[in-house]
């Protein structure tokens, strides 16, 4: 069989079963079926969900629930969700505001480990081969690739990475194909178990998000689970140190129970793209594509969806490196929107550094369409593209750059 041709007893490889890796293999199995046909798809997941833990938010926005209704005929169990979220709380130096959801849309919290154990049961139940083991290395040959796990080995005709940031993983790639992984922020995670009076209305059932003070942090957050309060904070290098710094603060600690967090634990997300994320008979996605959206950017969302991307391209183009170009013209505009967030990003990185959020919080407060960007940008539901848009307003501009300024010059004073 030529390199162009997909084999379907040889089928498609996926190391990874989070959200983009079943959202690869149930799109593959779904398509194939609708066309008559059949598809061998093998997941290698190396961890026990509820044994191991992705230290994720754990928010779900609402495209996901239509995303997976539409798609797969899925519907996220109501025991799952944990919390219905009414909005988000932003947090200045002295000045705050409320971002509301819209109701009709709301984002649900849920427990990350609980939503990827019924994906993966989901896609054995539908002819997915699941195999519970640790991948340890990639072959690339003209006519195949070969999979060495802990279980043994695995031939098909292609593999997709939805390994998110792996060190192991994003080794073997680079060594295999010149792969280098997204660059990409550290999270520290807290969890805060208050006493049952504080349970009915958990922190309003909102988000509270600040921008700390600290050299090198870029944004924490308070999220409120069903018996929990999740604390993650995000940075370069950060320690316990820095939560507990972050913790301290007085608008974050009079939100928390006077008992301390439970445990720490650390994760990471990419904040740009990957190079050479496809190529001769791969393809990655999710996280380890670095395609994501603004801050945590949406990551369950965008995983699912380039895992449906990633599997129409093979079964439609084939595995070679020329039918990978179409899953990259698939990815268009999550890549054009890179740009964007660079810009936006830096912005809000030197309003934490030399100047103060509260000018930005005012002027949202009488702007709607600067109050809808902030909303974009901590919630993730939009491009970066559409939140400079609205920044980028000359009436808006022209009233935000006077009290900006005037911040700058007395915090160098």
């Amino acid at each position: 069989m030529g390199e162009n041709v997909l084999e379907r007893d040889k089928g498609v490889a996926i190391i990874g079963g989070g959200p983009g890796g079943v959202g690869c293999a149930l799109t593959l199995k779904s398509m194939a079926r609708e066309r008559g046909e059949d598809i061998r798809v093998v997941v290698f997941e190396g961890k026990r969900f509820g044994e191991h833990y992705n230290q994720c938010a754990g928010v779900l926005s609402h495209p996901l629930g239509e995303i997976l209704k539409e798609s797969f005929d899925l519907e996220i169990p109501q025991t799952m969700i944990q919390r219905v979220i009414q909005g988000y709380v932003l947090y200045g130096d002295r000045e705050t505001i409320v971002l509301e959801e819209d109701p009709s849309k709301p984002s649900l919290a849920v427990q990350r480990v609980e939503l990827d154990r019924f994906l993966l049961g989901e896609a054995e139940k539908r002819g997915v081969e699941v195999i519970h083991s640790r991948v340890t290395d990639v072959e690339f040959h003209s006519h195949e690739v070969v999979v060495y796990s802990w279980s043994g080995t695995c031939r098909a005709s292609a593999v997709v990475g939805a390994f998110g940031l792996s060190k192991a993983m994003s080794a073997c790639f680079s060594r295999r194909v010149g792969y280098v992984s997204p660059p990409h922020l550290e999270t520290l995670v807290a969890k805060f178990y208050p006493p049952d009076s504080w349970l009915p209305g958990l922190l309003e059932d909102m988000i509270h998000v600040f921008l700390p003070p600290f050299p090198r942090t870029e944004f924490g957050a308070l999220i409120p689970k069903g018996d929990h309060i999740t604390v993650i904070l995000a940075g370069w290098n950060i320690t316990t140190n820095d939560m507990e710094a972050f913790l301290a603060l007085p608008k974050v600690k009079n939100l928390l129970p006077p008992k301390g967090p439970s445990d720490f634990f650390k994760g990471r997300f990419p904040t740009g793209l990957a190079k050479r994320f496809h190529g001769h008979r791969y393809l990655l996605v999710g996280d380890a594509s670095g395609l994501v959206r603004p801050f945590k950017g949406k990551g369950i969302n965008t995983a699912v969806i380039t895992g449906r991307w990633a599997a129409a391209t093979l079964l439609d183009h084939g595995p070679s490196l020329e039918a990978s170009h179409h899953y990259r013209e698939l990815c268009r505009e999550l890549m054009d929107d890179m740009t964007y967030g660079r810009v936006a990003r830096t912005l809000a990185s030197l309003t934490r550094r030399y100047s103060s959020l509260d000018p930005v919080i005012r002027e949202a407060k009488r702007d709607e369409s600067l109050k809808e960007a902030l909303f974009y940008c901590v919630s993730g539901h939009a491009p970066f593209k559409k939140i400079m848009k609205n920044l980028g307003h000359p009436g808006t501009l022209g009233r935000l750059l006077p009290p900006l300024l005037s911040s700058l010059h007395l915090n160098r004073q």
